[in-house]
């Protein structure tokens, strides 16, 4: 029973994720058509260079965060299914601990698993801030790479 309510949970828990970010598959492509657009038209090749340059680096560093969160999952839930493992078999032997006061052993069983699930979730949620503020600041980054090189080229910046 503990581990269909892992697996249902996870699966749960994958398809609200995918609906949360089911708009990215046609919102990320025209921001960065249009983005790209309006820079192109002020700034010319400049821009190109800069994006080309920003979405290799948030390529390999969404890469490396998205690897790393998918390995932080599979032990966050490889620690909850013995978690939950262990819980089910104090469950179902519950007089016989109670009768033997075996109960803060049992609890040390438990707390185990369930500090190394916490910190694995801990680990989890930092990769993910991590990947969405690299999300979140690749138009920034990009805005500002941009401007920067086409100023280095000696481009006027200037407000029209």
């Amino acid at each position: 029973t503990g581990a269909i309510h892992s697996l249902l949970a996870s699966d749960a828990e994958n398809a609200a994720t995918l609906f949360r970010h089911c708009h990215h598959f046609w919102s990320v492509p025209l921001q960065l058509a249009v983005g790209l657009g309006l820079i192109f038209h002020l700034a010319g090749l400049t821009a190109l260079c800069s994006a080309f340059l920003m979405l290799t680096l948030l390529v390999w560093v969404g890469y490396f965060l998205q690897s790393s969160v998918k390995r932080a999952t599979t032990d966050l839930l490889r620690f909850r299914e013995q978690r939950m493992a262990l819980i089910t078999e104090v469950i179902r032997n519950i007089p016989h601990i109670k009768v033997l006061a075996l109960e803060d052993i049992f609890l040390r069983y438990i707390r185990l698993p369930r500090q190394a699930e916490m910190w694995h979730l801990g680990v989890q949620q930092y990769f993910c801030a991590g990947s969405m503020f690299i999300r979140n600041a690749g138009s920034m980054t990009l805005a500002a790479l941009t401007f920067g090189l086409y100023s280095l080229q000696g481009g006027p910046m200037r407000a029209e």
